[in-house]
């Protein structure tokens, strides 16, 4: 399985690190807009398993034809921050994965994002 990382703060090099030596995982591409970090290559970061010299990049609009089945998304807490990258890779048709608490009971936080992901996501089934 491919897999996009979506942030790579202390949150995705941790389970980017766990990932890399998963069996049948691989880690196609990490996106962090941070510029400390863009442009650089994973393996300054993590110890990956393959060493496949990634460049991390600063936008998703940035990975062209490098996306993944999955996008792990480790950006933040918030439905309203991280709306607009959950709508990015399911336009793509990747499926997603949030570390964000409020998508636990995302209509709670914010039922009008919810369903507009809801609906974006059913539309891509």
């Amino acid at each position: 399985m491919n897999i996009t990382l979506v942030g790579f703060g202390a949150m995705g090099q941790g389970i980017g690190q766990l990932i890399s030596n998963k069996e049948g995982c691989n880690i196609v591409s990490i996106v962090d807009k941070d510029p400390q970090k863009t442009g650089k290559k994973v393996d300054d970061f993590i110890n990956v398993k393959n060493k496949n010299g990634l460049t991390i990049k600063g936008s998703m609009d940035e990975l062209q034809d490098n996306i993944g089945d999955i996008a792990i998304i480790t950006t933040g807490s918030f439905i309203k921050n991280i709306a607009p990258l959950i709508l990015q890779a399911v336009n793509v048709g990747m499926h997603v994965i949030t570390i964000a608490e409020e998508m636990l009971h995302p209509r709670v936080s914010n039922a009008t994002l919810a369903d507009e992901i809801d609906k974006k996501a059913q539309e891509k089934k």
